[in-house]
């Protein structure tokens, strides 16, 4: 059975997700918004249960790997003790 590690969100990270809920927010309202956080924030949690399910990024930084959320890609790297998303792009 996989530990789960601690997630952590890099400052970059963190302004895309304020990017996506604001253009979300003006584009489709509130409850779209938060429903789109809201899928982020499961697939940060699933991430650090099984960081194993994300694909290697191909000619990219060492370590990084990626998983789809909606029309997004979540960019981690994962260690032993945490995984690290370091940004949420399209």
């Amino acid at each position: 059975m996989s530990q789960t590690r601690r997630v952590r969100i890099s400052i970059r990270a963190r302004n895309d997700i304020d990017s996506i809920y604001q253009y979300s927010l003006v584009n489709w309202g509130e409850a779209v918004a938060l429903r789109y956080i809201e899928q982020l924030n499961a697939a940060f949690d699933a991430i650090g249960v099984f960081p194993e399910r994300g694909l290697p990024v191909p000619g990219g930084s060492t370590g990084i790997a990626s998983v789809p959320v909606k029309s997004r890609n979540v960019f981690f790297r994962s260690s032993a003790n945490e995984i690290v998303v370091v940004r949420v792009l399209h």
